[in-house]
């Protein structure tokens, strides 16, 4: 949550970026020093979001590969493959 809106909120311009820091802390920042921070805050909040995003599609990877949804997966296909011959078949015969 954090890293997201620290991204929303993250000015594009690091002029903006040293006002706000010399208002919050009275630090002075020159403005390639803030374009290096912003950089680096932008690659740390991507780099936490994708962590946390990585979590559940991992999860979500291992489940549809499993043995046990694949031999659902298989008779689904079985399924929908025998309706198919039995609705072609009726189309044949009419």
């Amino acid at each position: 949550m954090v890293p997201s809106a620290i991204l929303v909120l993250l000015p594009k311009c690091p002029a903006c970026l040293a006002a706000y820091i010399a208002i919050g802390t009275g630090i002075g920042l020159s403005v390639p020093a803030a374009t290096c921070l912003r950089m680096v805050l932008v690659i740390l909040c991507v780099a936490s979001l994708s962590y946390v995003a990585a979590k559940p599609a991992r999860r979500l990877m291992a489940s549809i590969f499993t043995a046990k949804s694949k031999a659902k997966r298989i008779a689904w296909f079985v399924r929908v493959t025998q309706r198919r011959a039995a609705v072609e078949e009726r189309s044949l015969s009419s």
